[in-house]
């Protein structure tokens, strides 16, 4: 429903406004990337309002038609709107001329890629660098309890890089580590930075990419002992469950967004 010459729409808002770019990685065959793309847009709206104290609303342009759910179209997005009661919808229907036809359900399966959006969170336990068996010791304790969503870790001199398959539970996650560790040295010099993006995951063990990089290289802005995350992680973390707040720290490493989160105690889960 773009209608004529929506390139020409697009490229003329791209050298108005600013660009914000959720990832620099190439399209590597992951669809789960037009979820996150969705995910993104959602959060982002959320994200200012709270930030601004305003309201938010959602204005989407979606058939009565076509009732398919494709993985991060508008339909599939809905799910992810926090405010029901501010959601207006366009039926672009009557103002077509002719028959609106359904998408086809014979689309082509997705090739097997072993690319995939994953939440990373870098934990960084100085009192413990010279002791990685006590950071996998600690992992270990609740490997059962996110074994779903736990699919990527490494040690190395006291930092712990994790990737999960949601904002949620890598959140989660790094605040029971820090909460463990806090507990076990009686220190809280640690730190803590998440971010989501396009990763290889090559194996649970074996991470590539743009976004793995940046997370590595913007550990060195993170604060302790403050959980400071990605702009772009802020946008998914402000829809899930459990209260979270805000602040933006600034803009790093090629315009990466910095945020300090702040969270409700750790629970048990």
């Amino acid at each position: 429903f773009a209608g004529e010459s929506w390139v020409q729409r697009f490229e003329a808002l791209e050298k108005k406004w600013p660009v914000h770019y959720i990832t620099k990685e190439r399209f590597h065959g992951n669809n789960d990337v037009f979820a996150l793309m969705g995910r993104s847009l959602m959060g982002a709206a959320v994200l200012r309002a709270q930030m601004s104290h305003s309201e938010c609303h959602l204005l989407t342009v979606l058939s009565g038609t076509d009732l398919r759910r494709k993985e991060g179209g508008t339909r599939d997005m809905l799910k992810l709107w926090p405010h029901v009661e501010r959601h207006m919808n366009i039926d672009p229907g009557p103002y077509i001329k002719g028959e609106v036809r359904a998408a086809t359900e014979n689309a082509p399966a997705d090739a097997p890629t072993s690319w995939r959006t994953l939440f990373l969170a870098n934990i960084h336990l100085p009192q413990l660098a010279g002791a990685d068996h006590e950071v996998a010791n600690m992992l270990d304790k609740h490997h059962s309890t996110f074994a779903d969503e736990l699919l990527y870790h490494e040690i190395n001199s006291g930092t712990l890089i994790i990737g999960m398959t949601s904002s949620h539970a890598a959140i989660r996650l790094t605040q029971i580590i820090m909460s463990q560790y806090k507990t076990k040295t009686g220190k809280t010099d640690y730190k803590a930075l998440l971010h989501v993006g396009v990763v290889n995951l090559i194996s649970a063990t074996h991470l590539e990419g743009i976004d793995y990089d940046q997370i590595k290289n913007a550990m060195q802005f993170a604060l302790s002992p403050l959980l400071m995350c990605s702009g772009t992680f802020a946008t998914s973390l402000v829809l899930d469950p459990g209260k979270f707040t805000f602040h933006h720290a600034g803009a790093i490493l090629d315009g990466m967004e910095m945020y300090v989160v702040e969270s409700l105690a750790v629970e048990g889960r």
